[in-house]
């Protein structure tokens, strides 16, 4: 027989106050102010022979004689300009105008015979047929052009400047830093000109036929932004049947998007930031949200701009205007868990792909009947056994109460019900265990026979005092399970981000209220601590017991706030299974964030949460409505 405990579940809810007081003066003053804004304007034209033509012959390569190809087909002058002084970068792939993830149009194909020529470099001997393309700058640009070019700041990057395959992802084939050494020097030339050719050998038995294929150039700025992905986002796109990214959502139509959704129907988009796919869903509240974690590993080396992240949007116009933001610290990853918690500078912190494991929500109810046991046998013990928590039971839980001695306060925790996961009782029994080998100086095998295997491995990892133990061995309600196997994406933890980063900022030291701007796809933004408690009042919840109505549950369909915890200054990851926390734009004050919290109880709190902003937690984004000068 094990000695029976009572289980504190822990509830973290952390709340600040500051009292200011106010000195004012008064003084008499007129300032005049001027303020000219130059825009940024980047842009690259193609001039000469775009599109490129020739007649080969079967067994021949196309130019000359030589193994250079000497001229190519053709050639194509690419003009890149830039008045900023942060450059800019050139990429390339191949190209039909459909490109999606995981598709490769590098491959040149017959219009009648729909035969294909592949891309390769000539090499002597080549019995198949094959095409290349090669890219040199202008080291010359012609006379009088009345843009000053550079081109000792262009650059052909990964071995363009000779004969090389076409690349079937985008692929950096030139970069144009304003000052060879130093990027952020200020240089008065932006500009270079690129040639761009294409060489071709045909073998004797290639069939007959005209063979097409294309080459996509797009040009990035500033010379280390984001580059463009596999994903042909539809920035015009005014239906969400017709939406392809989340930052289709910033295209000039993207106010229309939203009025095209059903409510609660489930839509999946991709960020064009890394390829990474959302599920978003329009809820009660009125409002488009997206219904699982941000998972965007952010890069220090990395720009951040307007055209991908929720950056420099003017109220006044409704569009993003010019903006960036380099974060001065990437994400850390699974084998960097030094979390500096500061309230003030960017931290993040991937913990790989992770899911919550109960995505059914079941565990919840389980862990609501272990409370209630708890309470019933705590009334036992204090000479009153309390009938009403007792007829709560389901039989299960009685017969596991009903085999304790309530004057010993000895239970058969063999008997205590199983969790839909089974990770709690595991929990409880292992600890059980522990506990009577240290207590009693013999071990219960009951108790032991009892674990699983995960479990009997960390419990045989430990010391005599099971004090010390393989950590790397413990279970945890998070599971590594790919999405194709449990199909609920919405579950899947995401990173977890300090509010410094969630409102993509180096320095909040001198923010307090509200920040219109976040790491959210331009589009979208981050709620308001009021968005995050008009979702949670559209669903139910009470002013007075703050849960949702029966019908709901934070957790489950359609809101799926997972409980995926949050990481906190002392360096650890805690509370999954127990609270989901998200962060929203407005700062309480210096040292807190208002938070949405989520309960495994189905609790939920709007902004009436603050946790400190130094902690990690996770980002839910909302599609950005605009009425005027006021957010919504």
């Amino acid at each position: 027989m094990a000695k029976a405990i009572r289980m504190l579940l822990p509830i973290t809810i952390l709340s600040g106050i500051v009292l200011s007081s106010f000195l004012t003066s008064f003084a008499t003053e007129v300032i005049d102010t001027v303020e000219l804004t130059v825009p940024f304007a980047c842009t690259m034209g193609g001039t000469g022979q775009t599109s490129h033509n020739a007649s080969i012959k079967p067994g021949t390569y196309s130019g000359a004689s030589g193994s250079d190809y000497e001229a190519g087909i053709g050639k194509t002058t690419l003009t890149t300009f830039c008045n900023d002084n942060n450059g800019f970068s050139v990429y390339a792939i191949g190209f039909t105008g459909d490109l999606y993830e995981g598709e490769t149009h590098t491959k040149l194909i017959g219009q009648n015979t729909n035969l294909t020529i592949s891309t390769k470099v000539y090499t002597s001997g080549d019995t198949d047929s094959n095409w290349s393309m090669k890219v040199t700058k202008v080291d010359n640009p012609v006379s009088g052009d009345p843009i000053t070019y550079n081109p000792d700041n262009m650059s052909i990057q990964n071995s363009f400047n000779s004969w090389h395959t076409v690349p079937d992802v985008y692929t950096k084939v030139a970069q144009y830093n304003s000052n060879t050494t130093d990027p952020a020097t200020t240089d008065t030339t932006l500009g270079a000109k690129l040639e761009t050719t294409y060489a071709t050998y045909i073998s004797s038995a290639q069939a007959a036929d005209t063979y097409t294929g294309q080459v996509k150039y797009t040009m990035v700025h500033p010379y280390n932004a984001i580059p463009p992905t596999n994903i042909s986002c539809n920035p015009n796109a005014s239906t969400i049947s017709e939406a392809v990214c989340m930052q289709d959502f910033a295209g000039p139509n993207g106010d229309q998007i939203d009025d095209t959704m059903t409510l609660e129907q489930q839509y999946t988009l991709i960020d064009k930031r890394d390829n990474k796919s959302y599920t978003i869903t329009k809820l009660a509240d009125g409002r488009v949200w997206m219904t699982q974690n941000l998972d965007l590993d952010l890069d220090s080396n990395v720009t951040y701009t307007n055209d991908d992240t929720d950056l420099g949007f003017n109220s006044k116009t409704g569009k993003y205007g010019p903006a960036t933001w380099t974060p001065s610290t990437s994400t850390r990853s699974t084998n960097d868990t030094t979390w500096i918690g500061s309230n003030n500078t960017p931290e993040s912190y991937d913990p790989g792909d992770l899911y919550w494991r109960d995505y059914t929500g079941e565990t919840a109810a389980w862990r609501e009947m272990f409370s209630t046991a708890s309470r019933y046998m705590t009334s036992c013990g204090n000479g009153s056994c309390n009938d009403k928590e007792y007829a709560l039971l389901t039989d299960d839980w009685k017969t596991f109460v009903d085999s304790c001695n309530h004057t010993s306060n000895d239970c058969d925790f063999v008997l205590l019900p199983s969790d839909p996961t089974g990770f709690y009782r595991q929990t409880i029994l292992a600890s059980l265990y522990a506990q009577m080998c240290i207590s009693q100086g013999a071990c219960d095998d009951s108790l032991y026979t009892a674990l699983n295997d995960e479990w009997k491995a960390y419990i045989g990892s430990c010391d005599a005092t099971f004090e010390v133990c393989d950590e790397s061995l413990r279970p945890s309600d998070i599971s590594s399970v790919n999405t194709a196997t449990n199909g609920i994406q919405q579950y899947h933890l995401g990173n977890y981000y300090n509010w410094t980063t969630a409102v993509a900022l180096n320095d909040s030291s001198d923010q307090t209220g509200s920040v219109y701007q976040s790491i959210c796809p331009s589009g979208w933004t981050l709620p308001f601590g009021r968005d995050q408690d008009k979702l949670f009042i559209a669903y139910g919840r009470s002013s007075y017991t703050q849960t949702l109505s029966n019908n709901y549950t934070a957790y489950l369909e359609p809101m799926y706030y997972n409980l995926s915890g949050y990481v906190s200054s002392s360096d650890s990851l805690q509370g999954i299974g127990d609270h989901g926390y998200f962060w929203s734009s407005d700062a309480f004050n210096e040292e807190w964030a208002e938070s949405a919290s989520i309960g495994y109880d189905k609790k939920v709190y709007g902004n009436s949460i603050n946790i400190y902003r130094g902690d990690g937690g996770s980002v839910r984004c909302i599609v950005r409505v605009w009425y005027g000068n006021n957010s919504m």
